[in-house]
């Protein structure tokens, strides 16, 4: 009987140790994060924004919020360059979406009564859909993923949200793609 009852013990023991490092064994490194917050300079072309015709934003504007994110960033000092000659990585987008309206979409899963409150509240809402890449100057695609930011105000007009969403995707591109994993 007592042996049953240490196994059952050491079994515990062994279930909580590795619940408590799974975190550690689950996270992945950022290599972008990984390498480039270790150079003095990263220096970094932010290419003109392609976009399919359908949303109305202004390319020009997307690009120097993207420029404007990278030169924030504390971990990696980035230095933004004119041509991709001088750089050593390029940001290359496609704006695939805009969505503008006067009522914010529900989206509050967390239970009934978030939701509840979530529909309640009038707010007009705007996000953006763009596919964003990090590539060597010289070769290949480093980083790439689909970004989709949101901004939700209340008082917020679509030619508002026109001119604030860039940096809102520029701020989550820049977190997502070089943020530290934790």
């Amino acid at each position: 009987m007592l042996f049953g009852t240490m196994k059952k013990q050491l079994l515990v023991f062994a279930l909580l140790v590795s619940m408590a490092a799974a975190p550690v064994w689950a996270a992945e490194k950022n290599p972008l994060y990984e390498q480039l917050s270790r150079q003095r300079e990263v220096k970094i072309c932010v290419a003109p924004p392609v976009d399919n015709g359908a949303t109305n934003l202004d390319p020009e504007v997307f690009r120097k919020a993207v420029e404007e994110a990278l030169k924030n960033r504390k971990s990696i000092h980035f230095t933004v360059v004119a041509s991709e000659a001088e750089a050593q990585f390029v940001v290359e987008t496609g704006i695939k979406g805009f969505v503008f309206s006067l009522t914010d979409p529900v989206d509050m899963l967390a239970g009934v009564g978030m939701a509840a409150m979530d529909a309640a509240k009038i707010d007009h809402f705007a996000s953006i859909d763009a596919e964003m890449a990090v590539r060597e100057a010289s070769g290949p695609v480093r980083w790439k993923d689909t970004i989709h930011a949101s901004l939700t105000e209340e008082t917020m007009s679509e030619a508002e949200a026109r001119e604030r969403i860039p940096a809102r995707c520029a701020e989550v591109f820049v977190r997502t793609a070089f943020g530290k994993n934790k």
